[in-house]
């Protein structure tokens, strides 16, 4: 078994969890899920070249050291950071509150961090000639990706959060979220034949979500699963975000 996770994101930057869960329609005057990721993933990564010297439109300097890692809506300087974000993606009015795309989200990024970063973006849709969602070559690119670069290397993925199987073709939910960390499982197993037995290895890798809800839901997920070897999808087994999936890597440049 081979795996890797990071503690260096924090559990959330939307605020009391708590106080959300109240309500059936989480509180939409809070920073939409998009924006939470890309700035849990800049946080996480301000110690490096580029991002430690970021600067506002206005020329001021992004200050680090006065956010915190969690209530960030009672954080005057994380409010800032999430609002330059969201100004700056094409921002859509959703109900009471403001949501970006990760297309948008990750073409800024790559705008202000042009020169520091390695990055690489997927849209696995069926309108753009993908018709398995996030399958098996999806999950082999990316693991290549974050084994090569384990200790800064952050996925940010948007993805459909259906549970009915086929249906979720017909879903309109989404949810933005951080992928920080991933383990791969190696199992040799046994099949009968006639007079023999044949050996195979089944591979699969589960990957660490930060759903950015205060903790709430964070744990390791099977993404692409098969009647075959591991079976395990998570302590709430109800996570389907493969599907209709988009998704960002991004690792600063070594």
């Amino acid at each position: 078994m081979v795996s890797y996770v990071r503690m260096a994101l924090p559990l959330s930057l939307l605020g009391d969890y708590e106080e959300m869960k109240k309500c059936i329609s989480f509180n939409t005057n809070k920073f939409g899920c998009t924006t939470v990721a890309y700035a849990q993933v800049l946080y996480a990564l301000r110690n490096y070249p580029g991002f430690r010297d970021l600067r506002y439109t206005n020329g001021e300097r992004v200050r680090w050291e006065e956010m915190k890692d969690s209530a960030s809506d009672k954080n005057e300087e994380c409010q800032r950071f999430m609002g330059w974000i969201t100004a700056n993606c094409n921002p859509h009015h959703v109900g009471n509150g403001t949501m970006i795309f990760n297309a948008d989200a990750k073409d800024f990024i790559r705008k202000i961090l042009a020169g520091y970063i390695e990055y690489r973006y997927d849209n696995c849709i069926v309108g753009k000639g993908d018709f398995d969602g996030y399958g098996w070559s999806e999950d082999k690119r990316v693991a290549i990706d974050y084994f090569t670069h384990p200790e800064k290397c952050f996925v940010i993925m948007t993805a459909g959060a259906s549970v009915s199987g086929v249906l979720n073709q017909f879903d309109l939910r989404y949810h933005t979220y951080v992928i920080d960390g991933m383990a791969e499982f190696n199992k040799r197993e046994s099949y009968r034949q006639v007079f023999w037995k044949k050996w195979s290895t089944t591979v699969r890798r589960m990957y660490h979500v930060n759903a950015g809800w205060g903790g709430f839901n964070n744990g390791y997920y099977l993404y692409v699963d098969s009647k075959r070897g591991f079976e395990y999808n998570g302590k709430y087994d109800c996570m389907n975000y493969r599907s209709k999936a988009s998704y960002f890597v991004m690792y600063p440049k070594d």
